[in-house]
């Protein structure tokens, strides 16, 4: 098994990667990784550093390896600020790093889906209309 530590810094030397939610799966360089058994992140509220995440996401410097269908909305280069294209994040790390908190807060429970307050299909941040998570990527027994 790799720690988030090694598979950060083999993203940020060039390694492919691609989670997915729903089957709860990591693939690093077309491996796929064991996260169940990896280290828990206990953290107060999950939407709060979901929402943080996807801020230093969405403002990150596009990549030439990104997908075609991401599960998050990030901004295009040209609506990126001067200082977001200055100084921004690389989106490939900025991705990993919000889908594996979000992928990890799945698998250890901290995140579940609670239909009174997420709404029956998906949840929208009230910071940012931008920010969706669809409940079929949490929870997969209501698909």
């Amino acid at each position: 098994m790799k720690t988030y530590e090694e598979i950060l810094e083999a993203i940020s030397n060039g390694a492919s990667y691609k989670i997915n939610l729903e089957e709860r799966t990591l693939v690093v360089n077309r491996k796929q990784i064991d996260i169940a058994s990896g280290e828990m992140m206990i953290i107060e509220s999950v939407l709060e550093k979901i929402e943080e995440l996807y801020s230093y996401y969405k403002h990150s410097i596009p990549s030439a390896t990104e997908p075609s269908r991401p599960y998050f909305k990030a901004l295009k280069y040209n609506e990126l600020s001067q200082d977001d294209q200055t100084y921004g994040p690389n989106r490939d790390i900025a991705r990993f790093e919000l889908e594996y908190f979000v992928l990890q807060s799945i698998i250890n429970g901290s995140f579940v889906w609670n239909e009174e307050t997420m709404g029956k299909w998906f949840w929208r941040s009230s910071n940012d209309y931008d920010l969706v998570i669809l409940r079929s990527w949490i929870d997969t027994s209501n698909v």
